[in-house]
């Protein structure tokens, strides 16, 4: 996400987009996540019991943007969510 507003960033200054650009590029972050893996000491075969997945608890309202098996926004957004969509489609191309 950091090296597509870095991306944003340097296109403003060497002005190959408008400036009015800057209002339509939404704040964002990624969720702090991280894999949990149970390993034994003991278990010689390195197999594991249960992997899990931790993640920062979402306060509020979950909003999908993007579909998993297309690079679309999802559908049934408003316009302003359908713009984060967008963009979101966009920075995974960047």
């Amino acid at each position: 996400m950091g090296m597509a507003y870095t991306f944003v960033d340097e296109m403003l200054k060497t002005g190959k987009v408008q400036k009015d650009v800057e209002n339509l590029v939404p704040c964002l972050r990624l969720v702090h996540a991280a894999l949990a893996i149970h390993a034994d000491a003991n278990n010689l075969n390195n197999d594991f019991s249960a992997n899990y997945l931790v993640k920062e608890r979402i306060i509020g309202k979950f909003v999908k943007y993007i579909n998993n098996n297309r690079v679309v926004p999802a559908h049934g957004l408003g316009s302003k969510e359908a713009d984060i969509g967008l963009f979101l489609c966009f920075i995974q191309h960047v």
